[in-house]
């Protein structure tokens, strides 16, 4: 049970759950979590830089799709230093129908194919499908 939450809007949220704070920031190309033992001062964080960049992005009466591809690079961290760094690749198909007006729309798809993959210094590859794919995870 949540006690206490906090945040604003698409951007950060924090979360106090009897010892345990949690808060995930996303701004921009930067993502953050970091999670924390009130008890003991042990903390663990993760943070993520990346770009993805869209490619064919088409509207055709109500129907919109697009291709994209994006990367990055995270790192992991805790009270004993850093546990993980490494690489990340992500490529997807989205399709969908947006019946909303010109001005109101965001290009409302959904993922058809896609995958992300992971490459950590210690974790090692992961590979994660998304949409059709989505069942798929290879470690």
């Amino acid at each position: 049970t949540t006690h206490i939450s906090i945040g604003i809007p698409g951007i950060c949220s924090a979360r106090w759950d009897c010892n345990k704070e949690t808060d995930d920031c996303e701004l921009g190309p930067v993502k953050i979590k970091y999670s924390e033992d009130l008890n003991t001062g042990n903390y663990s964080a993760h943070a993520e830089l990346g770009y993805s960049k869209s490619f064919g992005q088409k509207k055709n009466g109500i129907f919109a799709g697009e291709i994209s591809a994006g990367g990055g690079g995270f790192v992991e961290w805790t009270n004993n230093g850093i546990t993980d760094a490494g690489v990340i690749a992500s490529a997807s198909i989205d399709a969908g129908v947006d019946i909303g007006s010109e001005k109101d729309s965001n290009g409302k798809t959904t993922t058809i194919i896609g995958a992300e993959t992971r490459i950590g210094i210690n974790s090692g590859p992961v590979f994660t499908g998304q949409g059709i794919l989505s069942s798929v995870t290879l470690k």
